[in-house]
C-alpha cells in the first residue's frame, strides 16, 4: 500500500469512526440494526480497533451473540473468551458476518461468500443505514 492509498484508508477509518460516535450519541445502537434483521449470531471479520469497538458495544450489552471472529494476522485465538478463527478456517453457520475492515470489503466478501452462506455485511455499510 502506497502513501496515499494509507492517506485515503486513515481518513475513510476517521470518517467511519466520527459517524459512529455520531450514531452513538443519538442514542442509536447497533444492535437494533442487528435485532431488524434477525441476526441474532455473528461473527465478526477483522479483530484490529473497529473489530474491537463491535465487539465491545454488542457484548455483553446486548442479546447478539457473537460465536466467533475472523482475523487473517493471527496473532491471538481468543478476544474476551471468543475464538479468533483464520479466514481459512473451517466457520460454523452464523446469521450473518460483519466485515470490518474498510478497504478491501470486495476481496474479503468473495473469499467469504465461497466459505460461508450468510449475509456478509460491511460496518461501514450498517452505520450509513442507521445514519
Amino acid at each position: 500500500m502506497n502513501e496515499k492509498d494509507i492517506i485515503i484508508k486513515n481518513h475513510e477509518l476517521l470518517q467511519l469512526l466520527n459517524d459512529w460516535i455520531i450514531l452513538y450519541q443519538s442514542g442509536k445502537h447497533l444492535n437494533v440494526y442487528f435485532n431488524h434483521y434477525k441476526y441474532n449470531v455473528i461473527a465478526i471479520y477483522g479483530m484490529g480497533m473497529i473489530g474491537e469497538r463491535l465487539f465491545d458495544e454488542l457484548q455483553p450489552y446486548s442479546s447478539i451473540l457473537i460465536q466467533y471472529c475472523i482475523d487473517r494476522s493471527g496473532e491471538r485465538k481468543l478476544y474476551k473468551g471468543v475464538s479468533i478463527l483464520n479466514p481459512e478456517d473451517q466457520l460454523e453457520p452464523v446469521d450473518a458476518v460483519v466485515v470490518t475492515a474498510i478497504t478491501y470489503f470486495d476481496e474479503i466478501f468473495s473469499y467469504l461468500k465461497s466459505k460461508i452462506e450468510c449475509p456478509i455485511i460491511s460496518l461501514e455499510d450498517i452505520i450509513y443505514e442507521m445514519f
